[in-house]
């Protein structure tokens, strides 16, 4: 079974319960937003139709057995891989080996999905209510922070010198100070969100409840320009906006939110997408087990099949390697590009 859907069920919440609304917190607002509607005709989803098809057999690398792997993130020289029992597992590129492991001494009824990296830190959400901040130099948790985050968020960013969670089921995005390990500014997002990503100082919310994804400049705490998208799940930021849709997943200009192109592969439940100027690697439940898009000639490049791992997980590209996760097949690959 989906190990996300797993921890939807185990918190008591649906997507389609994941409501909220605008307060009076700071930023947020109507001023310098501006709204762009995708046109009822989005370009013809490009189709993988010509692209070489390889096994992963014949590409992989490494395969390590991991319990319940699921949401990745590079930092410090490093894989760190977020486990749905609430531990942190940490991998090194160069060896293929685990270099660490992270229990979380935490104990709650409800877990929560969530890693990232600032900085200064690793951080992972083990439980609802709580942000852990892990120390990579001593590989161990350096402070806990009491937050709402929205326990589906599977992407902690970094933006602005602050870390950024969805809090108010996803209807607020709150910062935390990494400086004092406390919640600080907070932007009302007048949609109800489920996922974020960020390139320098810009975050965008996926809200696939509203249909919509949203531009935020984290240094001033705003909303600047809204997408009207259906079911945009996750992203990914690169030159471009890679989000997964309804259709599939969407090439999004970033200054003008113009949809450029639109891919037939989805990545939106189970999946995920790492982006990076050369090459956007798609992870699928249930279809390719990852695409390979060519962004620059804006074509499905290749996919790779792996029918033993059907479960969904995360990819990520790091030391000149490509990392994936399935969750449901305690397994992490590392493959060649």
């Amino acid at each position: 079974m989906n190990a996300r859907l797993n921890i939807l069920t185990a918190i008591g919440l649906t997507t389609a319960a994941l409501v909220g609304c605008g307060g009076d917190d700071e930023g947020g607002g109507e001023e310098g937003r501006a709204s762009t509607q995708a046109r009822s005709s989005l370009p013809k989803p490009i189709a993988a139709a010509g692209a070489e098809s390889v096994d992963l057999s014949d590409v992989q690398l490494t395969e390590l057995s991991i319990r319940n792997p699921d949401w990745t993130v590079s930092a410090f020289g490093s894989l760190w891989i977020k486990r749905d029992d609430a531990g942190v597992v940490r991998v090194d590129p160069d060896t293929g080996k685990v270099i660490a492991r992270i229990p979380s001494s935490l104990r709650g009824e409800h877990l929560c999905q969530g890693i990232g990296a600032s900085e200064e830190a690793i951080w992972s959400c083990p439980r609802e209510g709580v942000i852990t901040r892990i120390d990579p130099a001593k590989n161990a948790v350096a402070a806990t922070v009491r937050i709402d985050k929205l326990p589906v968020q599977g992407r902690i960013v970094s933006a602005a010198d602050r870390v950024w969670a969805l809090t108010d089921a996803g209807a607020k995005l709150t910062a935390i100070d990494p400086r004092d390990n406390k919640p600080a500014k907070t932007v009302a997002l007048d949609f109800s969100c489920a996922e974020l990503a960020a390139a320098g100082d810009t975050l965008w919310a996926m809200c696939p409840d509203d249909d919509r994804v949203l531009r935020i400049d984290a240094a001033k705490g705003a909303v600047t320009g809204e997408l009207a998208l259906a079911g945009a799940t996750n992203a990914a930021v690169s030159d471009h906006v890679w989000v997964g849709f309804e259709r599939g997943v969407a090439q999004i200009e970033p200054k003008t939110l113009d949809v450029l192109a639109v891919y037939d592969v989805h990545p939106r439940y189970g999946g995920s997408l790492f982006a990076t100027p050369d090459a956007v690697w798609v992870r699928e439940e249930g279809g390719h087990f990852l695409t390979r898009i060519d962004p620059g000639s804006r074509r499905i490049a290749e996919t790779i099949e792996a029918p033993e791992l059907p479960s969904g997980g995360d990819v990520v590209e790091l030391g000149g390697s490509v990392w994936a996760t399935a969750y449901d097949d305690a397994t992490l690959v590392e493959l060649r590009p």
